[in-house]
C-alpha cells in the first residue's frame, strides 16, 4: 500500500495524452464493395474490415466523416466503430469497420419496406433525418444503412456521411436548402409510409446537438491526424 500511495495522481494532460488514438496498420487491400467515395475495403492489423476514405479522393473527406461520426455518437445515433489506419504507403485513412448486415430472411424479400417493417426502434430513423438535415448530409439512401439482426430485433445503423458536412462550402446553408428530390429526402418519404414521423426523436437530438460545444469539437480534432 506504501508504494501505491506514493504514485502521483496521472493528471488531466497526461490522460487525454494516453486517450490518442494510435493508427492501425493495413495488412491487406482490396477494391471496395460499395460506394463512389471508398477508397478500398481493408483488413487491419485487429483482424477485422473497414471501409476507407482517403483526403487523396477528396481533401476534407477523411476528417468530415471523422467529425460526423463522432457527432452521431454523441447523439445516441448507431454508427459502426470509427479508426485511423495507416495504409501499406503510410498514408492515414479514415476507416469505417465493417459491420454485417441481415438484408433478407426467410419469408421477407430485400424491399425497403420489408427491412424497414422489421425494425425493432424504427423511431431512431426519425433522429437520423434530423441529423442528416443538421450535418446538410442529401445522399442518406437505404443502401446508407445497415440493418442488423440481434435477439430476433433487426436494428440500424448509419454509415457513409462523405456528402455532409465540409462537402458543402462554409457557412453552411439553411437545412431547407437540401433539395426536394435529394436522396435524404426521399428516404424519409419512404419511411414515412411505414412509420409515423417522430418529432420527439427529431427534437431530442435537435437537444443533443445543441449541447455540443468548442471543447468537443476540439477533442475530436486533436485525435484525428494532423495532416487530415
Amino acid at each position: 500500500m506504501g508504494r501505491l500511495k506514493r504514485i502521483a495522481p496521472i493528471k488531466r494532460e497526461q490522460r487525454e495524452t494516453n486517450l490518442d488514438l494510435f493508427p492501425l496498420d493495413v495488412t491487406r487491400v482490396d477494391p471496395p464493395r460499395s460506394g463512389a467515395d471508398s477508397l478500398a475495403n481493408v483488413i487491419a492489423v485487429d483482424g477485422l474490415q473497414y471501409t476507407v476514405k482517403s483526403a487523396n479522393h477528396r481533401t476534407e473527406l477523411p476528417v468530415s466523416e471523422w467529425i460526423c461520426y463522432h457527432l452521431a455518437e454523441a447523439c445516441g445515433i448507431a454508427v459502426p466503430t470509427a479508426k485511423i489506419l495507416r495504409m501499406p504507403s503510410g498514408e492515414l485513412v479514415f476507416g469505417s469497420r465493417w459491420a454485417g448486415g441481415v438484408y433478407t430472411q426467410t419469408g421477407h424479400t430485400n424491399t425497403p419496406d420489408q427491412l424497414l417493417e422489421r425494425l425493432f426502434a424504427p423511431s431512431r430513423l426519425w433522429a437520423l433525418y434530423a441529423f442528416d438535415i443538421f450535418v446538410q448530409n442529401f445522399d442518406r439512401r437505404i443502401a446508407n444503412l445497415i440493418f442488423q439482426s440481434v435477439d430476433a430485433k433487426t436494428n440500424v445503423l448509419a454509415i457513409d456521411f462523405s456528402r455532409a458536412l465540409l462537402f458543402h462550402p462554409i457557412p453552411f446553408g439553411h437545412p431547407s436548402a437540401l433539395p426536394i428530390d435529394c436522396a435524404t429526402r426521399k428516404l424519409a418519404r419512404v419511411v414515412s409510409r411505414v412509420h409515423s414521423v417522430s418529432h420527439e426523436e427529431c427534437d431530442r437530438v435537435l437537444s443533443k446537438l445543441d449541447q455540443i460545444n468548442a471543447n468537443h469539437l476540439s477533442t475530436w480534432l486533436r485525435h484525428a491526424p494532423a495532416e487530415w
